[in-house]
């Protein structure tokens, strides 16, 4: 789903779509300006969530923003967050915790 705020055109996605970029490809009959994941990504395939964020950016030639969870689920699975921006031209900018 594409929505339009302040200008922007947001392409919403979740964690399970970060995995298939043909779900997230750019169309030129729908463009839009940022790719935004939220998602419940855990602590010990976080490298993999930093890798495929980037690989998003680079090949939509947009921004990304992903938002991930923190804390510990019922099933006892740790989340960092590692939430971020990410821009075509450079590296996973990680906000502080």
């Amino acid at each position: 789903m594409i929505a339009q705020v302040k200008g922007w055109k947001i392409c919403t996605q979740i964690c399970y779509d970060l995995r298939f970029p043909v779900w997230s490809r750019q169309h030129k009959e729908n463009p839009y300006d940022v790719l935004l994941y939220v998602a419940n990504w855990p602590e010990k395939r976080i490298h993999a969530w930093k890798t495929l964020l980037q690989a998003r950016a680079i090949e939509n030639q947009c921004y990304v923003v992903a938002v991930n969870r923190i804390g510990v689920d019922g099933k006892g699975l740790h989340y960092n967050g590692e939430s971020c921006v990410v821009n075509p031209w450079v590296k996973c900018n990680i906000v502080p915790k």
